[in-house]
């Protein structure tokens, strides 16, 4: 049975509001979310420095890095030290993307970024990045990194070494953090997530970044719903709002395999059985 995303608003509004999301370009709503996002930063900047109004800049970096990444940040000289600079999770993405282009590292942006492009927006604080990245360019993407952004070597190895399945990289002057997530050539589904990721150009063109497929998205967040017990409602909403949005585009073939694949066939047939109207 069908179910809105929010409990006041009519099955008819909803329906509206998705077929029109859907009828927008994916490079239209990319941009959207870039300019809300700069936007909301904006005004919520003005503000902290009001509060802090007898603060340097550099304390101010320090008061908004504890706020946004935590008090463990705070010594980070690279961090501090850096001047303050507004900017979206989508220029970061964009920079790390042009990084890892110039590089030949494989990589697709995911998580509630590529959700809120295909279906419904939400703001996110963060960019996640799954990368396939050679033994032999660990060290090429170390050094490009190193100019703009604060990283763990460490954490980096930890991940490739299969201890944990991400490293975070964190942009200097804008202290927004991107989790990145290295494809094990064994996974057969990331792998073909990579292969089916869309390439949009942004900015008149000067520009392209590289997002997960509507469908692979969708997996990706059952997958992770199915982990947090079914109880993610974040995830969940997600999940509905870019079945709604882009129903018309969706390859289900696709679905149902990968589905079948990844044991998630009763998590998918909740979700359709939710977006599909009697």
């Amino acid at each position: 049975m069908y179910k809105t995303q929010a409990t006041d608003t009519t099955i008819e509004t909803e329906k509206i509001w998705f077929d029109l999301i859907g009828k927008i370009p994916i490079e239209t709503r990319i941009m959207q979310y870039h300019r809300a996002s700069i936007q909301s930063q904006e005004i919520w900047w003005n503000l902290f420095k009001q509060q802090h109004d007898n603060l340097t800049n550099k304390q101010l970096k320090i008061e908004y890095i504890k706020l946004k990444l935590g008090e463990q940040y705070c010594s980070i000289n690279k961090l501090i030290n850096t001047d303050f600079m507004i900017a979206s999770e989508i220029d970061l993405a964009l920079n790390l993307g042009e990084i890892l282009d110039n590089l030949n590292i494989p990589y697709y942006l995911s998580s509630g970024l590529a959700s809120s492009f295909w279906g419904e927006r939400r703001q996110t604080e963060d960019a996640d990045i799954a990368i396939i990245l050679e033994p032999d360019k660990v060290e090429q993407l170390i050094t490009a990194l190193s100019t703009e952004f604060y990283l763990s070597e460490t954490a980096i190895d930890d991940a490739l070494r299969g201890r944990t399945n991400s490293f975070n990289v964190i942009h200097t002057a804008s202290a927004i953090k991107a989790d990145i997530y290295p494809i094990k050539q064994s996974n057969d589904f990331e792998l073909s997530a990579m292969s089916r990721r869309k390439q949009v150009q942004l900015f008149s063109g000067e520009k392209s970044i590289y997002i997960t497929s509507p469908e692979d998205i969708i997996l990706h967040k059952l997958r992770w719903y199915k982990i947090a017990d079914n109880y993610s409602q974040k995830q969940w909403r997600d999940i509905l709002g870019v079945i709604k949005a882009r129903r018309k585009i969706l390859d289900f073939d696709y679905l149902r395999l990968w589905s079948s694949q990844l044991k998630l066939t009763p998590e998918l047939d909740k979700a359709l059985d939710e977006t599909t109207l009697a």
